[in-house]
Parts: C-alpha cells; structure tokens; sequence
C-alpha cells in the first residue's frame, strides 16, 4: 500500500460514511435482485409449459400400461377437450379459465423443476466439505502463530458483528485466496490458503476476516445458494437439451441423475464444475468420442444399424427437452447470469463497507486486496469463487462463471471505494465509461431485450411443435394400440 506521502485525502463531499455506503449498495442489490427473480419467475413457467407435454405423455401412458390390468381412465380425451377450447374459442374462456388452464399445463413441470432443485441443494450442501478431495482443509494449528492469528482476527470480526463464530479452516495450499462457504450464517465456514496466510500481516487478516464475515452476516451465503440454484437449474436443463445431440448421451444423463440423486462429494463437485459449461462434450475415459469397433457378420450388421437408428430415438425429445436447453442457455447467458452479476457486485462494495464498519479501519482491507491483486491465482474451489475476497482474472467458474458481466468489480473500483472511506491509496481518476459505447451499446441492448421478449413465445409455439410432431405421433399410435388391447 502506498505511504502518507503519495495519498492525498478525498474531499469532504467525496467521502463517504460507511453506513450511507451498505446502505447505498443494499438498495442497489436489491432493485437488481428483485428484477432477476422476476425473470427467474417467467422462465421458470415457460420451462414448466414446455416440459409438461412430456410428463402428461408418460402420465397416459402409464395409464394406458395399468387399464391392460385393469381399467384405468383415459387421460387423452380430456386434454383435447382443454386444447380444443383454448385453440379454437379463446375469446369463450374467462380470465379463471385461463388462470387454471395455465396451472394445469405447468404444474407437472414446476413439481419436477422443484424436485430438481431439492437434489441441487443437497448437492450443493455436500460439495462444501472439507475432508477431502479438491478442496482438503484442516483446523488451524495452534502452533503456527500465523494460523493462532488468523482464527483469533475471525472470532474477533464475528463478536464485532453480533454474528456465532464461523469455523476456520486452512487449505494447504500455494493458492492466494480465502472463501466463505455454507448452506447459511448458522453453518458458516471460513478456509484461508497457507499461500495467502503467508502474505498477510495481522491488520491485513483482520481486513480479510472482516470482509468474509461481513459477507457471512449481509446473508451473502443465503444468496449466493439462492442464486447458485437458479444457475445451476437452468445449467442442468442446458445441459440435458444438449445431450440429446452428442454422443454416449444415454451414459451421461445416467451419471447426471446418479450424482444428483446419489450424491458423493465427489461428483457434486463434479457436477457443479461441469455445469458451468453445460454444452461441453466431454471425452469418454479411453479419451475419444469415437465409437468402439464393430463386430463382423450378421451381430456387426445390426450392431452398426442400431448405432443409425439410436439417435433418430431422441426425436420424441426434441420439443420438450432440446428447445427447453436452448432456453436455459439463453437465460443464463444473456438475462439471468448478468443480473445476478450486476446485483453481486453490489453485494462486494457492501461486504467491503461492511468490514470498513466492523474493524473501523479501511486500511487493512485495501491492504489485504493490494496484496491479494499482486499474487493472483485460481480460486480454491472454482463452485464456490464468488464467495471469495476477490476475483482470479476470469479463472473462476461455478455459479457466475459463464456470465457476460463479470462477478467482482475491479480491485481498482474497490480500492477507489475504500478511499472515499478513508483508506490511504493513491488516488486515481474515476473510470468512465465513454460516450460512444453508450451510444453504441445503449440500443444493442434494446434489440436484445426485445429479442428475447419475442423468441420466449417463439420458443414456447416451436417447443409445442416439434412435440406434436415428433412425439405426438409416436404416442398417439402407442395410445391406441393400448386402449384397443386394454379395458374400454
């Protein structure tokens, strides 16, 4: 950090108290976070829409399976009768009529996303251990005094904000980084790397621990779960649509529902890495994609056919499935993920207010930042980076890794906000944006928005299309011929 000599002091209507600042960066998270839960909301419905066509289909079918046992209703006539209404005299249907037409067509997919989402909680909740595996932690060494300090600087930071003490690990490793984990503020877990323990002085720690527990007592842990499920959701339907055009996709959805239902540390960390790339077609273990050799004679003549015929069999997914993944991948990459960013950043100056209020001294935060800027690395567990101290230069994946808009703002912007609160830097010029790329980006953003207004319609009449036509047909013979064969 640079001397007295080199700071010269912001002016009074430049400085800021502490308190007016959470209070500032509070607000502007929650306008942003209100607008993207209000865009979690609409596409989740649109998702449910065009799931449930699939879920009703296997719903007669099964219906069908159990009246060759017994008689069972038919489920088919009904909903022609529904669809026959809406399409042909949607003018006759009240506003009640259309409310519970709308909770029919979505309820069979908003109990399975909430089922999706119950199995990415636990996983989540299981991928932040720290026993083994990527992320191995210990309890600090009371014989290490840098470690003694660390957990004494962390306790201190937690009386400090009325908040229980969360536990304190340390990562044996080079890394430069330290992160909050936890399900909430009751479960709290601070790990700190040896490679950043070995930077910091004890009022450097103290501005580590007392942004981490700030974060830990604004409820950033609550959000970030939040936030991390509705990523993660629209990730896995991404990445489910995807799978129906790569190859060996029957294996991967196989390991996909195992580590979501079953899950083991292992492959909830795995899962959430791979789904902050939802569309990358992995290399099987052998290290190729390629299928294996085929037999020769008549077993390698019909081997090889069923490998022409296999993928045509997806084509009853391709409505509900590979159009609901295109969705995802759009929400998370042009609507949600940058929303969610744009309301973190926030979330970050108002951890770093937070611990300015709880040490009383910006200089050991802005000092600890310095440090951390100067030695960036990968973050200790890349699920988790955005509840580290600070970013890893676009290295970080996981919950807003794929975003437009990075999670972090600048060290530079930190420290700058520091500075108005009395910490002693360099001053530099507020970075502007220039006039030209408001000029430019201001209407791209506007075509965006409304391209993304007209293709969620598209999307939802394409969607109903390709499911009448690749997979209404199919069912519809498999319905009758069960119905002849059944109880009338």
């Amino acid at each position: 950090m640079t001397k007295d000599t080199a700071w010269t002091a912001w002016t009074p209507a430049e400085r800021e108290s502490f308190f007016d600042a959470i209070a500032r960066h509070r607000r502007a998270a929650w306008r942003v976070t209100f607008v993207s839960r209000a865009v979690n909301v609409v596409v989740a419905l649109v998702v449910a829409v065009l799931m449930s066509p699939l879920f009703y289909a296997a719903l007669a079918l099964a219906l069908d399976l159990l009246n060759l046992v017994v008689p069972a209703p038919n489920l088919v006539p009904h909903a022609a009768n529904a669809l026959d209404e809406v399409f042909n005299a949607p003018a006759k249907m009240s506003i009640g009529d259309w409310i519970q037409f709308s909770t029919l067509a979505a309820l069979p997919g908003l109990i399975w996303m909430a089922f999706v989402l119950n199995a990415l909680r636990r996983v989540l909740a299981l991928s932040m251990s720290f026993d083994s595996g990527e992320l191995a932690a210990r309890a600090p060494d009371p014989s290490v005094l840098a470690e003694q300090r660390f957990g004494n600087v962390v306790g201190e930071m937690a009386i400090a904000a009325a908040q229980a003490p969360p536990r304190v690990f340390i990562a044996d490793s080079p890394i430069v980084d330290a992160v909050a984990f936890g399900m909430d503020e009751r479960h709290a877990t601070i790990v700190i790397s040896q490679g950043l323990l070995s930077l910091l002085d004890r009022a450097q720690m103290e501005g580590i621990a007392a942004n981490l527990v700030a974060a830990i007592a604004d409820g950033d842990l609550k959000i970030g779960v939040r936030a991390a499920l509705s990523m993660n959701l629209f990730s896995l339907i991404a990445r489910l649509g995807s799978l129906v055009t790569q190859t060996h996709a029957r294996r991967r959805v196989r390991q996909i529902v195992i580590a979501a239902l079953v899950p083991t540390t292992r492959s909830a960390r795995k899962l959430l890495t791979d789904l902050a790339d939802p569309f990358a077609d992995e290399p099987d273990a052998g290290g190729s994609n390629a299928p294996g050799p085929v037999a020769s004679g008549p077993l390698g003549a019909l081997t090889e056919r069923w490998r022409k015929i296999k993928p045509y069999l997806w084509l009853p997914l391709a409505g509900p499935l590979v159009m609901t993944g295109f969705l995802g991948a759009i929400v998370n990459l042009f609507m949600l993920g940058p929303l969610l960013s744009l309301a973190w950043r926030q979330r970050k100056y108002m951890a770093d207010a937070s611990a300015v209020r709880l040490t009383r001294d910006p200089d050991t935060l802005a000092g600890a930042l310095e440090q951390m800027t100067k030695q960036r690395s990968a973050p200790l567990a890349p699920w988790a980076a955005h509840m580290s101290v600070t970013d890893h230069q676009g290295r970080q994946r996981g919950v807003f890794g794929g975003s437009a808009v990075p999670m972090f703002p600048s060290v530079e912007r930190r420290l700058r906000a520091l500075g108005t609160l009395g910490a002693h830097i360099t001053r530099a010029a507020s970075p502007k944006i220039p006039l030209k790329i408001w000029l430019i980006a201001t209407p791209l953003l506007a075509i965006l928005v409304v391209c993304v207004g007209i293709l969620l319609p598209l999307l939802v009449w394409l969607s109903l299309a390709l499911t009448g036509l690749f997979g209404g047909i199919p069912f519809g013979i498999a319905h009758m011929l069960l119905r002849a064969l059944g109880h009338h």
